[in-house]
């Protein structure tokens, strides 16, 4: 069984009693504790040490998590408090002024601006020596797509690969069940879909919620 440890003292995010709210969705340097001109050079130098003295069975690799900026149903739950989203707004698809199910929502303006702002960080870290990732995943939902987008745009070209299972949860709330395959290959063509992958969302259902189990296929998956 693989199992999963993150390397502390080299990003903000690595402290776990770090206040997300102080850190930030876009933070300086992406929370990279080193400010200097090199900053990049040596945390890759770093991480090239590190697996050269690795154990067995041991890999040390920098990988980039981007969440998606606002989507409808966000704001929907702003709205009406989380409370009310869970008990009973999230189960249904819009409330005549908003529509975040059926068809899984886009970002608001507001979520473009996030992504906008995550690019603007891409384009600056990239000029400070920032590598680029070597393999590219994202959610089959049209929310992390969009963002994928916006943020790499004039960033990389690179092709990146849509996992099914690489999704937050499934399950009760329909902004949760993502679009058809035909869908998705039409409105983002620069994507790869993974084989397998069906027309259909079979892995959202109604009655029930993904637990945090199956989560570790997908880990293995990507990070393997």
């Amino acid at each position: 069984m693989l199992v999963y440890e993150a390397l502390p003292r080299f990003f903000a995010q690595d402290d776990s009693l770090a206040d997300p709210a102080l850190i930030g969705a876009v933070p300086a340097r992406f929370g990279l504790l080193d400010s200097s001109p090199a900053r990049w050079f040596t945390l890759t130098t770093k991480l090239r040490e590190l697996n050269a003295s690795a154990g067995a069975g041991v890999a040390y690799k920098l990988i980039f998590f981007g969440r998606h900026g606002q989507g409808y149903h966000n704001m929907a739950e702003d709205k009406y408090g989380t409370e009310a989203w869970n008990e009973s707004w999230g189960m249904l698809y819009g409330d005549g002024e908003l529509t975040w199910g059926q068809a899984d929502p886009e970002l608001s303006d507001i979520g473009k601006t996030q992504a906008a702002d995550a690019n603007k960080m891409w384009k600056a870290e990239r000029a400070a020596g920032m590598p680029l990732p070597e393999r590219w995943y994202c959610s089959p939902m049209t929310r992390a797509m969009q963002t994928n987008v916006i943020t790499f745009d004039g960033v990389s070209d690179m092709r990146v690969v849509v996992l099914e299972n690489c999704r937050e949860e499934y399950g009760w709330h329909t902004c949760n069940k993502r679009n058809t395959r035909t869908y998705i290959r039409t409105a983002f063509p620069q994507f790869e879909i993974e084989d397998g992958f069906t027309e259909d969302d079979e892995l959202w259902e109604a009655e029930s919620q993904e637990n945090q189990g199956p989560c570790r296929g997908p880990c293995a998956h990507c990070f393997g």
